[in-house]
């Protein structure tokens, strides 16, 4: 997500600006998508209508589509979540040192996509985004050096604020004690949002994933009025990593955030069978219309 050093800055005052007061609507767990949105971009796991097969190699794929937002791909253009999660489950082991949480990271995924209608791919692929790229690069980097990493379940916050594995503004952290439940709780922070609540920079409760694919005005008034973005996963995506979103080009930076530039088209790569690895973060930078040449990968 953004990092907390921007938006510890800027969204308190932006919030009050507004008028907004606290809201415990972003944390309201009976909010589902839009009925409007539910056939282009929500598919339930067990009728999954994608038949597309993985790429041959899921470390060296990537994809340059792009980049305003009419550009990028629907739903079926997605592996289903079945083949993204076979590919991704390996790495997912490794972060954790062992599969024990695999079962419950799966089910949570399953379970609030049905309540949610956010589409299980693309909460498969916020928890990868948000967790992977910090922990298992972390990981990988830190074994190099004969460092232990926690993981990517226990996976610290950016900053005080943004916490979880979605990190988010003001969301519950790992529970070694009770990891089924810790994960759902994390997860439902993320989709649904955090309700005010005493963390750093939550006095007004933060929006989840949720509330921006949605794109209802009422609770995002400090947005402002645009309508580009509304309704869709990917633009909701760089609005949840950025803070901010200002242009149809989604790979514009907002926020001061660098990696708001790729976060869109990582999505899309995930979606269609990156598994996050290096290889697919250097052909990435083939992307030149889109200004990836100088991409910092590991």
């Amino acid at each position: 997500m953004r990092p907390a050093s921007f938006l510890l800055l800027v969204t308190p005052l932006t919030l009050a600006r507004a008028g907004i007061t606290p809201r415990a609507s972003y944390a309201d767990v009976t909010v589902s998508l839009r009925k409007d949105l539910l056939s282009d971009w929500y598919s339930d796991i067990d009728s999954d209508d994608s038949d597309i097969e993985g790429p041959n190699d899921p470390a060296g794929f990537y994809s340059c589509v792009g980049p305003m937002i009419e550009d990028y791909p629907q739903k079926n253009e997605w592996l289903s979540f079945k083949t993204m999660w076979a590919i991704n489950e390996p790495d997912i082991t490794l972060a954790n040192g062992g599969d024990s949480y695999n079962t419950h990271l799966r089910e949570a995924i399953e379970e609030i996509s049905v309540k949610s209608k956010v589409d299980a791919r693309l909460i498969l692929t916020l928890v990868l985004q948000e967790v992977w790229h910090r922990s298992l690069t972390f990981w990988v980097i830190s074994t190099a050096n004969k460092v232990e990493s926690s993981g990517n379940m226990s996976i610290g916050c950016t900053g005080k604020t943004d916490c979880g594995i979605l990190q988010h503004r003001g969301s519950r952290k790992f529970d070694r004690n009770q990891p089924k439940q810790s994960i759902t709780n994390m997860l439902i922070d993320g989709i649904y949002g955090t309700a005010p609540n005493p963390a750093p920079g939550t006095p007004y409760g933060w929006p989840g994933y949720l509330h921006l694919f949605n794109g209802f005005q009422e609770g995002l008034e400090w947005l402002g009025d645009a309508q580009f973005w509304r309704g869709n996963p990917y633009a909701a995506g760089h609005l949840y990593n950025a803070g901010s979103i200002g242009s149809e080009n989604l790979t514009t930076m907002d926020g001061g955030v660098e990696r708001s530039r790729y976060y869109a088209n990582d999505m899309v790569s995930r979606l269609q069978g990156w598994n996050g690895r290096g290889e697919g973060c250097l052909k990435s930078r083939q992307c030149r219309a889109h200004g990836f040449e100088g991409r910092v990968c590991y």
